[in-house]
């Protein structure tokens, strides 16, 4: 039997992550901190994207959009994940943080750490370090398209 697989992509100025889901299961995690020289640091999001494409043969890519008011350095550094992904035939999904506010919460979250303190509370092994936030907008990323796969596939069913 086949297994769902998942890697979810999150990046900020100085750190990607990514999140691995097998089925409903959060599997792994992967950090990578990015130098501050542009070519390096899209060099770098694009090994960490690679192995962990390479390595978990996932059927999607999700990947958390960056906010408009983010920086033109994280708009391309996840435009290299898709085209990444892209290259080895793998569809992307992207989310964006508005979608995730309204998804985690009701009235929708209106700060991103609102947002961060329910996946500490569904994942508190991801709330040790600073570093790990990044891990946390990873892993609520794919818990949003993994959910959303799950009601695509039960509508389909009914």
């Amino acid at each position: 039997m086949k297994h769902f697989t998942l890697v979810a992509l999150s990046a900020d100025r100085r750190i990607a992550a990514v999140a691995i889901f097998r089925d409903v299961r959060l599997e792994d995690t992967k950090l990578r901190h990015l130098p501050v020289d542009a070519a390096k640091a899209s060099g770098s999001l694009r090994q960490l994207v690679l192995r962990a494409l390479e390595w978990y043969r996932p059927d999607v890519l999700a990947i958390r959009r960056p906010a408009r008011e983010n920086s033109e350095r994280i708009r391309l550094l996840c435009q290299d994940a898709k085209q990444l992904a892209s290259e080895l035939g793998i569809p992307t999904v992207e989310v964006d943080d508005v979608t995730l506010s309204y998804a985690y919460g009701h009235p929708p979250l209106v700060r991103k750490g609102d947002l961060r303190r329910v996946g500490h509370a569904i994942w508190p092994g991801l709330a040790d370090a600073v570093t790990q936030t990044a891990a946390v907008d990873a892993a609520l990323t794919g818990l949003y398209v993994q959910t959303e796969r799950l009601f695509s596939l039960y509508e389909e069913g009914a």
